[in-house]
């Protein structure tokens, strides 16, 4: 519902939420209307809303999980892509062949995969996920700058997975601790 409340120098204008989003596009049609009005927005965030923000940190834990558990497992220990190999080659950064330094990060990749893709500790999995995600892009733009200029660069991908891990932290919440306290229902008031 609208209220109208005057003040000397300003009108306010006291929005619900069933129009806030008719305010906004009204203010983007009349910009010149914007000084004159002080709005202030009576806005709970409904149950909807909470549930949403946790369908989307566990959609974006489950497709991080995947991508880790997919790269990880198939393209380092099943079957390990020359590309791949010969990056780990070039770096200097393997012991004691490529080869077997190239298999043991798609272990540790494929079991954060299988840690996300459970649930256990989402925020901890998604900050173990991030810096991982740091050290790897920065290490093969370090090794090969050319990585840049590929057309399906691998940056652009890891800054969608950044973007996952990101959702993830804002809305984990661990699977055996209940809710966590970046996410908690607004109180009813009577």
């Amino acid at each position: 519902m609208w209220g109208i409340l005057e003040s000397p120098s300003r009108t306010t204008l006291d929005v619900g939420q069933e129009n806030a989003l008719f305010l906004v596009l009204l203010m983007c049609n009349l910009p010149h209307a914007a000084p004159y009005f002080q709005f202030k927005l009576k806005v709970q965030q409904p149950v909807w809303f909470m549930a949403s923000s946790r369908s989307v940190a566990r959609a974006a834990r489950l497709a991080l999980g995947t991508i880790w558990l997919a790269e990880g497992l198939f393209l380092k220990v099943l079957w390990a892509h020359p590309d791949e190999l010969a990056l780990v080659a070039d770096s200097g950064l393997w012991w004691p062949t490529p080869a077997a330094t190239l298999a043991v990060v798609g272990v540790l990749e494929a079991a954060l995969g299988v840690v996300l893709l459970v649930g256990i500790k989402p925020r901890l999995t998604a900050a173990v996920a991030g810096v991982a995600l740091v050290v790897i892009t920065t290490t093969v733009v370090a090794t090969d700058p050319a990585v840049l200029l590929l057309p399906f660069s691998p940056i652009l991908k890891n800054l969608a997975l950044l973007a996952c891990t990101l959702a993830v932290w804002h809305g984990g919440t661990d699977v055996n601790a209940g809710s966590s306290s970046a996410f908690r229902p607004p109180a009813l008031s009577a």
